[in-house]
Order: structure tokens, then C-alpha cells, then sequence
């Protein structure tokens, strides 16, 4: 029969996973340089210049890569009117399927 543990001792899978809050963060910091990279996108299309998404989002990770939740959840509210977590869910949302809108065309 197996013996029972408490989860706090146990060493396992879930030691190798991200915390919610960190989950959280890390979703905060994706619209956010997703959002930043698609304005980015759109000023270099009209001054006829090239925009690279790798670059960017290298660039963007080492600038906020580093932020708190809080710090970011400031900057999509002034940057992007996006001023709670709920809005920012709702961002991914439109991100993930204007995605799947345009990778699903037949």
C-alpha cells in the first residue's frame, strides 16, 4: 500500500513547473510585446521599411523580460488602454484567434 505525503516535501513533476503568478506574468508580457510589436509593425510598413519580429521580440524580452506583473500590467494600461488582467485575457484572445484566422486558411 502506498504511503501518503504532504505536497510541500515531495519532489516532482510540479517542482518543474511555473507558478500561476508567474504564468500570468509571462501571458502580460506576451500581449504586451505583441501589441508593441504590431504598432511597431505598422509605422515601419509606412516609412516603406522592413520589421523584424525576431529582433523585436528579442529586444522587447530583454528590456521587460524582467518585470513584475504589476510593472507590466502599468505599461498596457498606458501604452495600450488595457487596464486589468481580464482585458489583457481578452487581448490574447483576439491575438490567438486572429492567429488561427489567418494559419487556418484553406
Amino acid at each position: 500500500m502506498a504511503t501518503k505525503t504532504t505536497g510541500t516535501t515531495n519532489k516532482g513533476a510540479l517542482d518543474n513547473s511555473l507558478s500561476y503568478d508567474e504564468k500570468e506574468r509571462l501571458m502580460v508580457l506576451s500581449v504586451l510585446r505583441e501589441e508593441c510589436g504590431r504598432e511597431l509593425r505598422k509605422k515601419a510598413h509606412y516609412a516603406d521599411e522592413e520589421f523584424d519580429w525576431k529582433e523585436h521580440n528579442a529586444e522587447f524580452n530583454e528590456d521587460y523580460g524582467n518585470s513584475t506583473t504589476a510593472e507590466l500590467l502599468k505599461l498596457c494600461k498606458y501604452y495600450y488602454g488595457l487596464s486589468s488582467l481580464d482585458a489583457v485575457r481578452e487581448r490574447r484572445a483576439y491575438h490567438r484567434n486572429q492567429f488561427a484566422a489567418r494559419t487556418n486558411k484553406d
